[in-house]
């Protein structure tokens, strides 16, 4: 049997995923509005589903995706700061 990378590694709950993705989408959808007072709100909420996929791929032990997802959610961070401050 060959042994393919999805049954070595531990998974997640599909469902966690999926509202990551959903949370992604609402976040967009805020950042690319007309509404520059809501801007920290989308960084905020991206920032939230980056926290989401950085825990799916540290309980996977996928260390490049987790340090990419962890950088992108600091510069999340950094944009709320940005927006709000």
């Amino acid at each position: 049997m060959r042994w393919t990378t999805t049954q070595r590694t531990k998974k997640t709950n599909k469902y966690i995923r999926w509202i990551a993705f959903f949370i992604t989408i609402i976040g967009t959808y805020i950042l690319t509005g007309n509404n520059v007072n809501l801007q920290w709100v989308g960084w905020t909420v991206c920032s939230m589903s980056t926290l989401i996929w950085v825990y799916c791929a540290y309980v996977e032990d996928d260390t490049p995706r987790t340090l990419m997802e962890l950088m992108y959610m600091i510069l999340c961070l950094k944009g709320v700061i940005s927006w709000y401050g």
